[in-house]
């Protein structure tokens, strides 16, 4: 299932379910739904079960979250898996997805993007988003999309031959291209199985901040 609470001022209001009667959310301890807002606009975007054939959908509140619309699908992607979805908007209302797609269970994992100029009433068809780095999505690791401005950027986990570093995907003009990549992370690790871990980050005045986990003693 899936709530949202509000805040009061003093403290919060009762929870509210925003799916509707029936559907289930994908979750794990390690990865769940995301959320974006911009002034009373919120948006919440979650993988619906089943696992394998659950698409991506969001909620979306025009009233700062008090209430909530039905369910509006997100994804394009018809064939194959769509999961792990974030979610980032600006503060004109532009709205950023991505989520990890797969060709078949566990195949070709990649991250796509899709962007929504009408704060998420409608998402254009998926593109790739990191096919000019080497490797392969790391395939049970979350991203993240930061928004400032026009700045946008995906931060992904990567894998190539199991070196699993953290990159950041850079977009100067509000999404309309993702023309810049950069390994944030170059610690190197070597690990055979998905560590399950993400990244998260922050645009500030000089540039982008990125935080996330690495290799461990003994890995």
């Amino acid at each position: 299932y899936l709530h949202v609470i509000k805040g009061n001022g003093i403290g919060f209001n009762t929870p509210l379910s925003i799916l509707p009667v029936g559907m289930q959310t994908y979750l794990s301890y390690w990865t769940g739904p995301d959320f974006a807002a911009a002034g009373d606009t919120v948006i919440a975007v979650f993988k619906a079960l089943p696992y394998d054939s659950g698409h991506i959908y969001i909620v979306r509140s025009i009233d700062g979250g008090i209430t909530f619309s039905d369910t509006i699908r997100a994804d394009s992607h018809d064939t194959g898996m769509a999961w792990m979805p974030a979610i980032g908007m600006s503060d004109n209302g532009n709205t950023l997805l991505t989520y990890m797609a797969h060709d078949g269970p566990s195949t070709n994992p990649r991250y796509t993007y899709s962007k929504s100029t009408d704060a998420g009433l409608t998402f254009s068809p998926e593109q790739d988003i990191d096919g000019a780095i080497s490797g392969e999505a790391c395939d049970c690791c979350p991203a993240e999309i930061i928004i400032k401005g026009n700045e946008e950027a995906l931060l992904y986990r990567n894998n190539d031959a199991d070196i699993r570093d953290i990159f950041a995907v850079y977009s100067s003009n509000g999404g309309t291209s993702f023309t810049s990549t950069e390994n944030v992370d170059q610690t190197n690790w070597s690990i055979t199985s998905c560590p399950s871990t993400g990244p998260d980050g922050t645009f500030v005045s000089n540039g982008l901040v990125a935080s996330f986990a690495s290799k461990a003693s003994g890995y």
